[in-house]
């Protein structure tokens, strides 16, 4: 005799089988987004804006540790070596900030695809924040340059840098399922931000 087949599905809860429910819903899915908005719109900003700055520098020769901390600033003597080897000081300035804006470019298409398709999870919203910023906010590229150039730009730079650091500390302790493993290592991350916040805005400091 055939018995029959009785089929019982059972819902296990995320937190039973030790993931994280990463999504947003309601008030925190709205306060999420326009906390995303409020970051990607003045990073993007200030990295628009110092680009034709950074094409500036990037053809004058720095002098001293800050101006050539700038990405790509050469001294004299590699502006010399540049020229001896044929190529011209302006068409380097100019490969150098095409393959900024491209890398740039692309990171932050994927970053936008990511938040249009998937803005209603959390670590999914962060993967497209940390994509977005990256380049335009990293501290030596054209936000470095438009600081240079107007001081008043020196603390929004720094705060973008501080963003860009640890968004990346974020996306490699998280990625990809949003939790630290093991939980101690969100101990590592603590104190890298408290490391990282007083030579960020203070470098000249003996602290």
């Amino acid at each position: 005799m055939r018995l029959p087949y009785i089929s019982i599905q059972t819902r296990v809860s995320p937190e039973l089988r030790g993931e994280v429910d990463t999504h947003l819903r309601g008030r925190w899915l709205l306060i999420a987004r326009i906390a995303w908005v409020a970051l990607v719109v003045p990073t993007l900003g200030v990295f628009v804006v110092g680009l034709p700055i950074y094409f500036r520098q990037l053809q004058t020769a720095c002098i001293g540790a800050a101006a050539c901390s700038l990405n790509g600033a050469l001294n004299p003597t590699g502006m010399r070596a540049l020229q001896n080897l044929g190529f011209s000081v302006s068409g380097y300035a100019a490969y150098t900030v095409a393959l900024y804006v491209v890398v740039s470019l692309v990171w932050s298409i994927i970053g936008l695809m990511i938040f249009c398709r998937r803005s209603d999870d959390w670590m999914a919203l962060f993967v497209s924040l940390f994509l977005v910023t990256y380049y335009p906010g990293i501290q030596d590229g054209p936000a470095y340059a438009l600081a240079m150039i107007y001081p008043a730009w020196d603390l929004p730079g720094k705060f973008m840098s501080l963003l860009v650091l640890v968004s990346l500390g974020l996306f490699l302790y998280l990625f990809p399922d949003g939790r630290f493993v093991p939980r101690w290592t969100c101990w590592l991350l603590v104190v890298g931000i408290a490391w990282l916040v007083p030579i960020n805005f203070f470098p000249d400091s003996p602290f």
